[in-house]
């Protein structure tokens, strides 16, 4: 016969259950979640939008903010972009200016790879996985992991989450298979914004630079500088073009636009001016202060006349803003940063529509250009943290966070793991503690036994976590590997134990902190803490 305190413990069980499960939901208004959209242009984003394609992305930032003219950095591309961004550096700062280049003090070319290995590890490392994701198949892979994006909110405010498709069709499948990447994301937005889980919390959404796709002329650069400059050239990769002795510069970049297709050549003339060659023919860009004029010499390749431009200088902002509709937008402070960019090379080609560089990952467009589809961005935000934010209409990408969002603080400490308690049937108990970020102990305690562990995430994503330590079992020291997948209130773990057999369970969220999980041989109930 069950006793009184049998029944009592069952009630206060029931009591501290419910208690979790009816707990209001955490507030979020400390929480980011910030969207890199790559390689969609201004005009193509909102193109979509007015066209009732983004439907998603339009119901999330209807209380928000919309900035349709922002500029990336020549050359557009997220290996010139992202290791700028969070440090608020423009074009004529930082080593990167394509994905190749030539070291000058070294004396020696510096590889893709290397470039790529760069940009990667500045990634958070929860991102690191997600170039793989760009990949036809695995784009839902990427979608579907924003349905976890409150078990990352746990132990970080900011998160940033890469869209990387959208490049990945841009290049290779041209325009009609770009816009259908754009609109993927729309759809695996909504399955997120369906779930309530962005309630409260501040959302950005930018795209770093665009793409030009379609019928597009592949230019072979690789080939024709080499051939026009012969022993005179040292490295190309586009837009840099290396000498063997600079001082030809000038003289050279006039060959190269006689004798070839390339649309435009820069060259530094000194630290105050900046010549320009097309078959148009030549214009500078004069500096004064913090000021720049375009002076034309024969011809007007960006066609600025025709939006009342006489010659006026101009700073970087007032240049945005007067050209900002334009087809050129802010090309002038543009291309003057980067041709003043010490490790630029001596000679920079600019590719304008219809051509391009000519890549094996580049067959039916590219983002090589100055034009508005090339470099013009959108910004959307939304969110009780940009409640404060002073209303702009234009923005340089690079300065995002360092100028227009300050408040997201990428250097937050990131919190530790989730503690919990779990009671399972038959008689069995876990505590889990967590002492610190990445780190998580506990002990598994039943009738017979203690088992305590202690584990560190050696790699963790959107997706999984990858667990490695030990634990002491049948009084011994064993290894132990704990593999964990999610998709938004499930949770499937595969525990392998030195001296063990492999154990898998499943969980299931009812709430923020309470869980239900079920294995081969037990059921219970975990609180999360």
């Amino acid at each position: 016969m069950k006793t009184e305190p049998y029944y009592l413990s069952r009630v206060a069980l029931l009591c501290f259950l419910l208690f979790f499960l009816t707990t209001p939901a955490q507030a979020k208004a400390d929480k980011f979640l910030i969207f890199h959209l790559d390689a969609i242009s201004a005009v193509d984003f909102d193109s979509e939008l007015q066209a009732g394609n983004l439907p998603n992305v339009q119901a999330l930032f209807a209380d928000g903010r919309y900035i349709k003219y922002g500029l990336s950095p020549f050359p557009g591309g997220t290996e010139i972009i992202y290791p700028r961004l969070k440090d608020g550096l423009d074009n004529s700062q930082h080593h990167v200016v394509a994905w190749s280049r030539w070291d000058r003090e070294a004396d020696q070319r510096v590889s893709n790879l290397t470039t790529w290995l760069e940009m990667v590890s500045g990634f958070p490392r929860r991102n690191k996985h997600q170039f793989l994701l760009a990949v036809p198949g695995l784009t839902h892979l990427a979608g579907l992991s924003l349905l976890n994006i409150e078990r990352l909110w746990e132990t970080e405010d900011v998160i940033e989450f890469f869209w990387f498709y959208t490049d990945f069709a841009g290049h290779l499948l041209g325009p009609e298979g770009h816009l259908k990447a754009l609109r993927r994301f729309d759809y695996y937005l909504g399955l997120l914004l369906n779930t309530g889980r962005l309630n409260g919390a501040n959302v950005v959404l930018y795209t770093d630079h665009g793409m030009m796709a379609g019928d597009v002329n592949r230019v072979d650069f690789k080939k024709i500088i080499p051939e026009l400059l012969q022993d005179q050239l040292q490295y190309i990769d586009y837009p840099n073009v290396y000498l063997q002795n600079p001082e030809h510069r000038i003289e050279l970049a006039q060959k190269v636009i006689k004798h070839s297709e390339i649309d435009l050549v820069l060259v530094k003339a000194n630290e105050n001016i900046v010549r320009g060659f097309s078959s148009e023919g030549s214009f500078e860009i004069i500096k004064k202060g913090d000021t720049l004029q375009y002076l034309l010499k024969d011809g007007d390749f960006f066609d600025y006349a025709s939006i009342g431009y006489e010659g006026e200088f101009l700073t970087r902002d007032e240049w945005l803003r007067f050209t900002k509709e334009h087809l050129y937008p802010g090309a002038i402070p543009n291309l003057f940063g980067f041709v003043s960019n010490p490790v630029a090379g001596d000679i920079v080609l600019v590719a304008d529509y219809p051509n391009i560089p000519r890549t094996l990952t580049a067959l039916r467009g590219h983002h090589s250009g100055v034009r508005n589809t090339d470099l013009l961005v959108s910004l959307l935000y939304t969110g009780p943290a940009f409640a404060d934010v002073d209303d702009f209409e234009e923005f340089w990408l690079h300065e995002l966070y360092s100028h227009n969002l300050t408040m997201i603080d990428f250097d937050a400490a990131p919190k530790r793991e989730k503690s919990s308690i779990s009671l399972f049937y038959p008689l069995e108990a876990e505590m889990t503690l967590s002492p610190a970020h990445r780190w998580r102990g506990g002990f598994a305690l039943a009738s017979n036994r203690v088992e305590p562990w202690i584990e560190f995430d050696l790699y963790s994503s959107f997706l999984t976590k990858v667990w490695v330590g030990s634990a002491i079992a049948d009084q011994k020291l064993r290894w132990q590997l704990r593999v964990e997948a999610f998709l938004g209130d499930l949770r499937f773990a595969m525990i392998k134990r030195s001296g063990a057999k492999n154990s898998y369970s499943i969980g299931l969220r009812l709430g923020e902190t309470v869980e239900l999980e079920a294995s081969g041989n037990r059921l219970g109930l975990t609180i999360i803490f």
